[in-house]
């Protein structure tokens, strides 16, 4: 019996799919759901990728049938980097990593972060002085700093500027993958760094024996062989590089998109001023900077870090009157929803007043996707929230940020993550 398919895309070929997909993958899923609407398929050269961008459907394929699917890697350089890891691995290596790494990153915990979130902000901003400033550098290395004492209870010293070069090599030559000899060696010696540098954390230890910190955590189940030697070294490796890749990003395009939005800048920094008062920000302040947590939201709606991933259906799964056939593909991209302007009007636009009261609440579950849904949510949504808001306020108490004539276009690429790859730099100015 002929399988059962959604529409696709008319006078196409697996050939040119190929190549609007290596070219221009955003343009390509934007004409799918125009053309095709927003559940349909593609074929590739080798095979079949169903295309989600309903947000019912959405929320059945990550939640409802959650379990029938497992993360799909779109290419090697995928599987290389995560690995085994959280975010690489499904079905029982996954539930029982995160059953694991839970504790440490509930809600309740994070108020022992809070003051090591502040503390490192306010440290990283006493190098900065007026004029240009690279921000998606100083956002990452203070990202990386927080990871380190929080998650970690270890400072990462000299070793901050080693993960931030691995970092930087991987997500600049993911996609390059298998063309030149000397690209691909480059890529697996960051690759390769960073698994001595996780290596050299778990081998260090938490400072303190009875600390319940993640690394910690992670040691003590290790230990206990609920985790072998290599898992261990592959959830260190997901922590530093997911925990802070995203939130630095996060940060840096929000500062970006506030130097072109003075009056949303003022907004900011009036907030800022009348909660705090001059103080450093605390954990009971943190419900009163409602602006900077709607800057947050819309930041990560214009611009998600994760702007596509996949499944891969593990039995046939029935969905909307198709068939996903064990071994076939789906993808969703999260920049596509984040632009339906049935849900988000004007979609293009920078206003952070969208998510005043209870408008996150209100959305339709599967519209809204910067940390996922479901059971493969991300674990670290509450505290990347928590830590960019302080971040947002402890810098906005001091900056400003304006546009650089000299580089007025970031150049937003779509590859392992959605980032600028010229980097964000502003001319920072200090308030009076």
């Amino acid at each position: 019996m002929p399988q059962s398919l959604p529409p696709t895309l008319a006078g196409t070929s697996p050939i040119a799919n190929g190549i609007a997909l290596t070219r221009e993958p955003l343009v390509f899923f934007a004409r799918l759901a125009q053309e095709a609407g927003d559940f349909a398929h593609y074929v590739l050269n080798d095979r079949l990728v169903f295309f989600v961008n309903d947000p019912r459907l959405v929320r059945e394929v990550l939640v409802a049938r959650e379990g029938e699917f497992a993360k799909w890697a779109f290419n090697d350089s995928f599987r290389l980097i995560f690995g085994q890891g959280l975010i690489g691995s499904h079905g029982e290596v996954h539930r029982k990593s995160r059953k694991i790494a839970q504790p440490p990153m509930q809600p309740s915990r994070l108020g022992r972060y809070v003051e090591i979130i502040v503390e490192a902000a306010g440290c990283r901003q006493k190098s900065w002085g007026e004029g240009e400033i690279d921000l998606s550098r100083e956002m990452s290395l203070l990202t990386l700093e927080v990871i380190g004492e929080s998650l970690f209870s270890i400072s990462l010293g000299d070793r901050a500027e080693k993960i931030l070069e691995a970092t930087d090599t991987l997500l600049r030559l993911n996609t390059k993958i298998g063309s030149l000899p000397e690209n691909t060696a480059a890529f697996e010696e960051a690759n390769d760094a960073l698994s001595r540098l996780a290596q050299e954390l778990i081998d260090q230890g938490p400072a303190r024996s009875d600390d319940e910190n993640l690394l910690a955590t992670m040691i003590a189940a290790q230990r206990a062989g609920a985790l072998s030697a290599n898992q261990l070294r592959e959830e260190v490796r997901t922590f530093i590089l997911a925990g802070h890749v995203t939130t630095a990003q996060g940060l840096a395009s929000a500062f970006w998109l506030l130097s072109r939005h003075p009056d949303a800048q003022k907004t900011l920094q009036e907030e800022v001023d009348t909660v705090l008062g001059g103080r450093s920000p605390r954990q009971e302040d943190i419900a009163q900077l409602r602006f900077c947590e709607m800057v947050m939201l819309e930041t990560l709606r214009l611009y998600p870090p994760i702007w596509v991933f996949g499944r891969e259906a593990l039995r046939d799964v029935p969905l909307d009157g198709a068939t996903i056939k064990a071994g076939q593909e789906l993808v969703i991209c999260p920049w596509l929803l984040h632009r339906n302007p049935e849900i988000f009007p004007e979609p293009d636009s920078f206003n952070p007043t969208r998510w005043s009261g209870n408008a996150r609440g209100a959305l339709p579950r599967g519209s809204y996707l910067p940390f996922s849904i479901g059971p493969r949510s991300c674990l670290g949504e509450h505290f990347a929230m928590t830590e960019s808001v302080l971040v947002l306020a402890s810098v906005a108490q001091r900056w400003k940020f304006r546009e650089l004539s000299s580089r007025p276009d970031p150049g937003w690429s779509p590859q392992l993550l959605y980032w600028p790859r010229r980097g964000i730099r502003l001319e920072a100015v200090r308030r009076s």
